[in-house]
């Protein structure tokens, strides 16, 4: 095989890979509607890209906020709830990390006080949601059976990640999802984290 079929080879798998994310994605969000009491936090999927680096170019996570709808509005009427925000992120791999497959992080972050935020989420905020679970440097990880969890190593850390207090997270295999346990696998699981404190 020569190395143009190569390329276009990989390129197709990419695609189709993309369109796989992209009927999960919308899964997920018709589930979140029409089965569960979360709601959508942005209307649009958190992910990172660059103009400058190459590995920017690819993009190989995505990651949907929720928010339950039981829970109060802000004060501030900023159009987020006063209570944690969940994360689904989808991830599909990194060009650091060779050993790493696609998987899931299911997380629930908890916030000093999110009445000063600005209404809404833009899709480059994805790493106010994707270095919270990383950044070992800034982060205190405990580990408690499946979950991880990280807490802010100073104020100005946690301030940097608009008031972070404690973000709570699992891995999941992404190749275990699929539309019939779409609910259980990943709204079941924000319930569980849920009733974590």
């Amino acid at each position: 095989m020569s190395s143009s079929e190569n390329i276009r080879n990989a390129l197709q798998v990419l695609y189709k890979t993309y369109d796989n994310v992209q009927k999960l994605m919308d899964y997920t969000r018709i589930v979140a509607q029409e089965k569960t009491d979360y709601q959508l936090a942005a209307p649009k999927a958190l992910r990172w890209k660059s103009d400058n680096e190459a590995h920017g170019w690819l993009i190989s996570d995505f990651i949907l906020l929720f928010q339950s709808n039981t829970d109060p509005d802000c004060e501030s009427q900023n159009g987020w709830k006063d209570a944690p925000v969940y994360a689904m992120e989808i991830y599909l791999g990194d060009k650091d990390d060779e050993e790493g497959l696609p998987c899931i992080y299911l997380s629930k972050f908890e916030y000093n006080d999110m009445n000063n935020w600005n209404e809404g989420c833009s899709p480059t905020n994805h790493w106010v949601f994707w270095w919270p679970l990383r950044e070992e440097d800034n982060v205190d990880f405990a580990q408690q059976g499946d979950y991880c969890i990280g807490t802010p190593k100073n104020e100005k850390y946690s301030s940097r990640y608009w008031g972070l207090k404690k973000v709570i997270y699992e891995r999941i295999d992404l190749m275990e999802v699929n539309s019939e346990n779409l609910k259980q696998m990943i709204f079941d699981r924000f319930d569980l984290l849920r009733e974590m404190d």
